[in-house]
């Protein structure tokens, strides 16, 4: 008899399940070069004016336009400024130099020799009476807390400022005033950060203005919503970039950034947790809006 037919072939294995879904990974924040923090489309003015932040540049960016039109020695006191005007007719000068600044109390205070800004009457929290915290030289003093002050600097020219990271900011001052008494560890520097907070609660201005969170030089009220001081804000980290730009929208080439003005004593430390915590704890604005 025939041979039996072979079996059926085994059916084919089922397909592989298939491949568990991908997660969805969150979307990635493109972040702009942070050079111009504010985008201000309204129309250049013909002159620039800077808005001298303290422990941001200020005194490096002022000696830039000294040096560029024939001033070539350190800024320091009223002197110089008369010195170089004797070189410069037209030019508006920046920080201590600048002739066009004025407020609503501006009188000789003795800081650097020079004229400072007075709070009014109405000014709250109001100066421990018989302190120095009731005025800054003129060019550290926030606009924001003067309005005439605020139309010096913006009504006839574009005002510029540059900002600083907050933090780097305290520190700075921190090590350049306050190191040699202080001492360099992070528990010295929480006890400043302490110290110096408690004292701020009720002296705004308290050391020529150093401690003002950045956005009362900025903007009206000290807010970002509101008009702005200064029409383009530039972030230190970044300025190298971004300041030739902005000179020659303004006819001011020859103004080279360039080198430190002032040096700070060495201290390479940690700031602790809670120094971290205080510090943005109080500049909070400032970190919000730049």
């Amino acid at each position: 008899p025939p041979p039996p037919p072979p079996p059926p072939p085994p059916p084919p294995p089922p397909p592989p399940p298939p491949p568990p879904p991908l997660p969805i990974a969150a979307p990635v924040a493109v972040v702009a070069p942070a050079t111009e923090v504010i985008v201000d489309d309204s129309a250049d003015k013909s002159c620039l004016a800077f808005v001298h932040i303290p422990k941001a540049a200020g005194s490096n960016v002022e000696g830039r336009i000294a040096d560029a039109f024939g001033y070539h020695q350190v800024v320091e006191n009223p002197g110089d400024c008369i010195s170089m005007r004797k070189i410069e007719k037209n030019v508006r000068f920046w920080g201590m130099c600048d002739d066009r600044l004025t407020c609503e109390s501006k009188r000789v205070c003795g800081f650097s020799n020079a004229d400072c800004c007075y709070t009014n009457k109405s000014f709250r929290p109001k100066p421990q009476k018989g302190s120095s915290d009731d005025r800054c030289s003129f060019w550290h003093f926030p606009p924001a807390l003067d309005p005439v002050l605020a139309s010096a600097y913006r009504d006839s020219c574009d005002a510029f400022c540059v900002v600083r990271e907050p933090l780097s900011r305290f520190l700075s001052h921190w090590r350049w005033r306050h190191l040699g008494k202080t001492g360099c560890s992070p528990e010295a520097l929480e006890k400043f950060t302490k110290d110096k907070l408690a004292i701020l609660e009720t002296a705004v201005l308290h050391e020529d203005c150093h401690f003002v969170p950045q956005v009362y030089y900025a903007f009206d009220n000290g807010d970002p919503s509101g008009r702005r001081i200064c029409k383009h804000i530039h972030k230190l980290e970044t300025l190298n970039d971004a300041f030739p730009e902005l000179m020659k929208k303004y006819d001011l080439e020859k103004v080279k950034l360039k080198g430190h003005s002032r040096s700070s004593k060495a201290c390479k430390i940690e700031p602790t947790e809670e120094t971290v915590r205080l510090v943005k704890e109080y500049y909070a604005q400032d970190y919000k809006a730049f």
